[in-house]
């Protein structure tokens, strides 16, 4: 006792001499000593008041008016989410997941608004099959209750500990400086204009369920009977369960399952995954570049395979499980989330990205062995290249790969079931390109997130900002491949046509050679060519939406009938599963009214 005493002291006696010698210096004279221990000495009393004050139910209304000024979105009930989360956090089950490195990763309930084991999110199919469409929009919508929220969130908050509090402080102060997400836990029927209706939202993902649930019954009909409605069996793909897992991606905090089927606007939840992921405050998902999104190491479910810990009720036991059966618990309590796309828009898309505009990778794994394997004659240097695959050939390809396994296959080309599996893992939410807008926006709720819509609509703009900058940097960054099999002019014009089938630039604005020697060797001076002639075409009441559809129309005109129907078999699953209809007339019924190929001058 006594050497801690004399240990005690002698720290106390350095402190002393430390302070001293810092006031002697910085103060030089005897009225500036006075002046500097004064000002301490005050300083220390009112932090010691003002933590005495804080944390009483006066003082609580008063943190929460403060951190209402500084953030206009935070209301009232992000103050009763944010004060009540810890308790729940330590009454709900927790979950680790065991790594393949050893490591674990804690799993806890992050907000009352979904409980994991007494309540799904509430547009989860399994348990409104029954249920009109109407009940839950009525059920969703009715939040209202009778007492005020920040007196019932003062109420909640006087039985936590300082340290609790000063904790949910600080979360609402790091969702303050993410303001720019446009924060808001509620909406009224009023701001319809500003914010989406969750309730119409989920009444269409309810919808959705209902065809996935109808459709997969037939699947697993199929080894009985052919199930589709033209008595020949569906092409469920090649990929295994093991393939499955380890595409998957799990955000293990966030409790949030991600299948990124490719060419379904995939780069776009990576950015704003990564966001969410790390904790980053941006003001749209493009402020992270797409390099550094895909290079962050992901988890997937075949981690969650390894071993999942449970803990059993309220005890300290746990028990492990592993395989199928961790697979299932974890799928049970998190938010799962797929996107998808009309199949023909898709694979149009992926061949223009691919192997139409200026891409010696996809060239050299794709192209060539298309041009050997569906061109009677090729020449060397299509052989040697494969720069100039066309779209039949290329369709031709597609339908041969989900003949086998094996050899030349990429999930770029691949239908969406066969990447995600719907039959299998039970999403909670089906978005779809064509509803990108709302469907993201009912994603971002789960998160905590009200986006509005001119939110929205600002991410919009800065995605095709970022289309323009990566279709022309990227070729730039190849030219020395690019120029062995194509004329750098003819690779610059494809990109320009690029922009065009996309719907960036007015397919009638011609590509402009006069000034191709200014930006040939610089690829921000070609960006700003391409943006002020997107600036131009959004000014025009021309139809962005129609000159793309034109250009799909104009592309399967030149793919045969027969050819034409055996694709629609390969993504016949796509079609009945999504709602999307299998014969549409700009694909089998149109007229080629464009040359959308064809780039020579």
């Amino acid at each position: 006792m006594m050497a801690k005493r004399t240990r005690r002291c002698a720290g106390l006696r350095s402190l002393k001499r430390a302070c001293r010698l810092l006031f002697w210096r910085v103060c030089t004279r005897r009225s500036q000593q006075v002046l500097a221990v004064c000002i301490v000495i005050g300083l220390f009393l009112t932090s010691i008041a003002s933590i005495s004050v804080a944390f009483t139910p006066s003082g609580l209304a008063e943190r929460y008016r403060a951190l209402q000024t500084q953030g206009s979105m935070l209301t009232a009930d992000n103050w009763l989410q944010s004060v009540s989360e810890s308790r729940l956090t330590m009454k709900k089950e927790r979950l680790t997941v065991n790594v393949a490195k050893k490591t674990s990763v804690r799993i806890n309930e992050r907000n009352p608004s979904w409980n994991m084991k007494e309540r799904k999110p509430f547009w989860n199919f399994k348990e409104r099959m029954t249920t009109p469409a109407t009940t839950t929009t009525t059920t969703t919508t009715t939040t209202t209750t009778t007492e005020d929220p920040l007196t019932v969130a003062i109420s909640q908050a006087a039985a936590m500990t300082v340290g609790d509090m000063e904790q949910r402080l600080g979360q609402l102060r790091d969702k303050i400086r993410r303001g720019k997400f446009a924060i808001k836990s509620t909406q009224s029927e009023t701001n319809s204009s500003v914010f989406f209706h969750l309730s119409d939202l989920a009444a269409v993902q309810l919808n959705r369920s209902r065809r996935l649930l109808e459709v997969c019954e037939k699947v697993r009909n199929q080894s009985r009977a052919p199930s589709n409605s033209e008595g020949k069996p569906y092409h469920q793909g090649w990929g295994t369960k093991n393939k499955l897992w380890r595409l998957v991606e799990v955000y293990i905090p966030q409790h949030f399952l991600f299948c990124p089927a490719l060419k379904v606007g995939s780069t776009f939840w990576r950015r704003l995954l990564y966001a969410l992921q790390t904790g980053r405050s941006i003001a749209s998902p493009y402020d992270i570049t797409i390099k550094k999104a895909l290079e962050t190491p992901h988890q997937h479910l075949s981690d969650v395979a390894v071993g999942l810990k449970m803990r059993v009720g309220d005890s300290s036991m746990t028990e492990t499980l592993t395989g199928d059966v961790a697979v299932q618990r974890f799928l049970d309590v998190v938010t799962k989330v797929m996107f998808t796309r009309q199949p023909y828009s898709k694979l149009l898309s992926a061949y223009v990205d691919k192997l139409y505009s200026p891409n010696p990778f996809f060239w050299g794994k794709i192209g060539r062995h298309i041009v050997r394997k569906f061109r009677s004659r090729p020449s060397a240097k299509s052989v040697a290249c494969g720069h100039d695959v066309t779209f039949p050939e290329f369709v031709k390809y597609v339908i041969e790969s989900q003949r086998s396994d094996k050899g030349k296959r990429d999930e770029h080309f691949m239908p969406v079931y066969e990447q995600c599996k719907p039959c299998d893992i039970p999403y909670d939410i089906i978005g779809k390109i064509e509803s990108f807008k709302t469907d993201v926006a009912l994603v971002m709720s789960e998160f905590g997130f009200n986006l509005s819509q001119s939110t929205f609509d600002s991410w919009l703009q800065l995605s095709e900002v970022d289309a323009i900058s990566d279709s022309i940097t990227s070729p730039y960054g190849w030219r020395r491949h690019i120029v062995k099999c194509l004329s750098w002019e003819e690779a610059n014009r494809r990109i320009w046509r690029k922009m065009q089938i996309r719907g960036i630039i007015d397919k009638k604005e011609e590509f402009p050679r006069r000034n191709f020697s200014h930006f040939s060797y610089s690829p921000s001076k070609f960006t700003q060519v391409v943006q002020e002639s997107w600036d131009r075409f959004k000014r025009r009441n021309t139809s962005r939406s129609a000159q793309k559809t034109e250009a799909l129309t104009s592309a399967y005109s030149l793919v045969p009938k027969e050819d034409l129907e055996l694709l629609r078999e390969y993504y016949l699953l796509d079609f009945d599963i999504f709602g999307y209809p299998s014969r549409p007339d700009s694909v089998f019924s149109g007229r080629k009214t464009w040359d959308v190929f064809n780039v020579s001058s």
